[in-house]
This record gives structure tokens, C-alpha cells and sequence, in this order.
């Protein structure tokens, strides 16, 4: 594989790895939100919900990473 190619799947990684720290990043703001604006019954259950969200939205970054540095090793 050429440089180019490894540059661009590199530059690819860097942009999952940002998209996955606004993730976590926005699940935290949204949790702190839903805790302060809900009762404690119904916050409890829409903060798991985002949590999964965010959780599986992260993994499929996750899986996309992995599978782009397979290519470049």
C-alpha cells in the first residue's frame, strides 16, 4: 500500500476517533441535562437509553477503526 493511501486511512482513523470523543462528549452534556430537567424516575430511564445510543454509535466507530487499521498493517 502506498504512503498516500496509509495517509489517507490515518487521516480517516483521526476523524473516527474525533467523531467518537464528540460522542461521549455530547452523552455526558445530554446526561447532565436529562438529570436536572426530569423527575428522577423518568430521567433514570432516558439517560440509559441516550447511554446506549451513544454506547452503540461508539462501537460501530469502534469496529470501523479496527477494520481500517487491519488494512493498513
Amino acid at each position: 500500500m502506498n504512503s498516500k493511501k496509509i495517509e489517507e486511512i490515518e487521516d480517516e482513523i483521526q476523524y473516527l476517533l474525533q467523531s467518537i470523543n464528540h460522542a461521549e462528549g455530547w452523552r455526558d452534556w445530554k446526561t447532565s441535562q436529562l438529570w436536572v430537567s426530569l423527575p428522577k424516575d423518568e430521567s433514570k430511564e432516558a439517560i440509559e437509553k441516550v447511554h446506549q445510543e451513544v454506547d452503540q454509535e461508539v462501537e460501530e466507530y469502534e469496529k470501523e477503526i479496527f477494520e481500517l487499521e487491519n488494512r493498513i498493517s
